[in-house]
């Protein structure tokens, strides 16, 4: 029995190796967070031992202590213990593990440079070459206004330069813009990055359809996220099972 966390700034959802799931608000008091977490594990594990688990995280941190979670900002400086106490724990980024997931079983399978990016209440990004992945943070990337990547195109600027939720937003000229910051943001990562593909997820991915056909001059094929909100789990998954 295999347990994979994806903390998310709105959410967090645990699963197990045998497709038992839980979804639940992420507090922001880590106290309550570790209780909220502690029932979870019980519930999709079953009562069975579990041989590990593995947490992604949307930030910096390492293998004790939470450095800077930027969207959950609460919790940083605490140690991992304060907001989990299980036995064999790997702590990993959960771009990484979504870009793995769709790496090996998802919208990049069967080419050899995955660049993954995940919209979501920031932005967050990994590179995976040959089934290895790498934490690339392509959110820090500036625009010539001095605004970052993040400040372009994430859920939270979304809402903040268009007023209105990306879920439920049907303006086609508020998309166009979109696409064209977005578009800005990939095109700087290109050649660093050299990807063969690149998947996009996170939560304004439910809206590919109203972005990605304005796509301008990208060299390479963009595709939607198969997990979309499953992807930190499913890699989670793969990293403990592969």
């Amino acid at each position: 029995m295999y347990i994979s966390i994806d903390l998310g700034g709105t959410n967090t959802r645990v699963a197990s190796s045998k497709n038992e799931k839980v979804k639940f608000l992420t507090n922001p008091d880590i106290g309550v967070q570790k209780k909220l977490l502690s029932n979870a594990i019980k519930q999709v594990s079953g009562g069975e031992v579990v041989k590990a688990t593995c947490l992604g995280l949307p930030g910096m941190f390492d293998s004790k202590k939470i450095i800077n979670l930027p969207n959950i900002p609460t919790y940083n400086n605490y140690k991992i213990s304060d907001l989990i106490e299980v036995e064999n724990i790997f702590v990993k980024n959960d771009a990484v593990l979504a870009g793995l997931a769709e790496a090996v079983d998802g919208a990049g399978k069967g080419y050899n440079r995955v660049a993954y990016l995940t919209l979501g209440t920031g932005v967050g990004g990994s590179l995976i070459v040959s089934g290895v992945a790498k934490n690339m943070e392509p959110g820090n990337e500036f625009f010539s206004d001095g605004e970052t990547f993040e400040n372009h195109v994430s859920g939270r600027a979304f809402e903040r330069i268009y007023r209105a939720s990306s879920k439920n937003c049907e303006d086609i000229n508020v998309w166009k813009e979109y696409a064209k910051d977005l578009t800005t943001g990939i095109k700087k990562i290109i050649l660093p990055w050299k990807p063969d593909v690149i998947v996009i997820g996170g939560g304004v991915a439910n809206r590919f359809e109203k972005f990605s056909s304005s796509f301008i001059d990208i060299p390479v094929p963009i595709k939607k996220s198969k997990f979309m909100d499953r992807a930190g789990l499913m890699g989670g998954l793969f990293f403990l099972m592969c």
